[in-house]
């Protein structure tokens, strides 16, 4: 295959598998960070969970435990003597009287318990003075929180269940029984407490019928209180979170609408988690950027290995490309010569006294072919690894005494091959090729002395820059 076409197919896998591997890191990093929003919207919500729980948890039980208080203990004193759904009004002063237990009893989350006349009165066995007049001064109170009571009471408006049904089905509204002036007010029917709404307070009410009206009797919240009430859980994982109340006829606030905020279902109470950016949460994202970072690593690594491969496998293609040139030319070298003395011989051209000579190349130029068959084989043999490596110990001079011989054939007429092995060597310097001998220990190891020169035989060191 063509070197530029494996080029551009390996160009093209390479920018194949990175652009997937590109566009997997992307996907992923975005699965991720969906995964880690995920996550944290549902700790925030669990936690919002956690605090409804505890909420209804806390209400719950006062709601209970208010719910089977006496109506008459709303008041500051009540006459036990008098029947027990005639204790609605305040004892007489010659009459035998028992101060309210809510006098003393106040949990840390009620602001105060309180009720209010359907005149509009609002009193409490121990209402503070500043808090009864901003109570009494707020205008059409109770026509307010009397409608969202029975909005949620299952009681019958009237108190009287069967008067009711008559006037629905007859469709007739009851006219308001006249109060009787004199005598006590009775105690008709107790409806169950309910959480209200107003002006951004919580109410726990319930409505006592009796035959003077409607009145309103439950606590006021202490939302300060509820929220110091959170679980521990929550306060520490979301320290801006917190409990409001919320008018649900009116349209929801822009804070309202934040991730983790939960409306209660059965109080008109709003959990706020505040700045939630700061939850902490398992890092999903970070984790696979290590991850894809090592991948984008080995990957780059695999791509610079595979390159460096290719580059590889290209020189060693010139380098057998080179090989496969020398060794031809080298087989041409000798068979040339084979040609030509055959030729020669064949023709006659050669004289009997050189055909010696001539025998004799064609045998040198026949060993030389071996030699380099030879090479080639074990060229072969090295790329296949089936050659076992062994050491041997030569001297330098059953080294070097092979090199010398193929190169004295290199030295024409008047031309010396010496190998002289140095000033330190015991041995004289011995000539190779044509007759003659010259030592010169401190030259080179191999020197090619030209000895004759214009008729005139010179030696070592007549030699310019020879020694003396």
């Amino acid at each position: 295959m063509n070197r530029r076409i494996r080029i551009i197919l390996l160009t093209v896998s390479l920018l194949l598998v990175v652009g997937t591997l590109g566009w997997l890191t992307h996907v992923l990093l975005i699965q991720a960070e969906e995964t880690g929003h995920s996550e944290h919207r549902i700790k925030v919500e669990s936690l919002a969970h956690e605090a409804k729980l505890e909420m209804d948890r806390l209400l719950t039980a006062f709601i209970t435990f208010e719910q089977a208080r006496g109506y008459y203990e709303y008041l500051p004193f009540y006459a036990y003597r008098r029947p027990y759904d005639q204790r609605m009004d305040a004892p007489a002063p010659s009459e035998p009287a028992r101060s309210s237990n809510l006098a003393s009893y106040l949990p840390d989350y009620v602001t105060a318990y309180l009720q209010i006349s359907p005149s509009g009165q609002v009193s409490g066995p121990a209402l503070n003075k500043e808090l009864s007049e901003r109570l009494n001064g707020e205008k059409n109170l109770y026509q307010r929180l009397n409608e969202k009571v029975s909005a949620l009471i299952s009681l019958p408006a009237s108190g009287n269940l069967w008067a009711d049904i008559r006037n629905e089905i007859l469709h007739e509204v009851p006219e308001p029984e006249p109060p009787r002036d004199g005598l006590p007010a009775q105690v008709e029917t107790v409806s169950s407490l309910v959480p209200v709404e107003d002006g951004g307070n919580l109410y726990i009410l319930r409505q006592v019928h009796t035959n003077r009206g409607v009145y309103l009797q439950g606590a006021l919240m202490n939302m300060e209180s509820l929220n110091r009430h959170l679980p521990e859980q929550v306060a520490k994982a979301l320290p801006q979170s917190r409990l409001a109340t919320f008018d649900p006829a009116a349209p929801p606030a822009e804070e309202a609408g934040r991730e983790g905020t939960l409306f209660f279902a059965n109080a008109p109470l709003v959990f706020l988690p505040g700045d939630a950016a700061e939850l902490p949460v398992q890092d999903h994202k970070q984790m696979l950027t290590w991850t894809l970072t090592l991948i984008w690593s080995m990957v780059l690594l695999g791509a610079a290995g595979v390159i460096w491969l290719m580059l590889g496998t290209f020189r060693l293609e010139q380098r057998r490309g080179d090989f496969v040139s020398a060794v031809t030319h080298e087989l041409r070298t000798p068979l040339t010569s084979f040609s030509l003395y055959t030729e020669m011989l064949e023709d006659g051209m050669v004289p009997e006294q050189k055909k010696p000579e001539y025998y004799a190349n064609m045998q040198r130029e026949c060993r030389r072919l071996e030699h380099l068959i030879d090479n080639v084989l074990a060229y072969s043999k090295l790329q296949r690894n089936a050659i076992r490596r062994t050491k041997d110990t030569l001297t330098c001079q059953e080294l070097f005494e092979p090199i010398a011989e193929k190169m004295s054939g290199a030295c024409g007429n008047g031309h010396q091959l010496f190998l002289c092995p140095g000033p330190a060597h015991p041995h004289p310097a011995r000539p190779y090729g044509r007759r003659g001998c010259g030592a010169d220990h401190g030259q080179p190891d191999f020197q090619r002395h030209q000895i004759r020169q214009g008729g005139k035989r010179q030696s070592p060191a007549d030699r310019p820059g020879g020694p003396p």
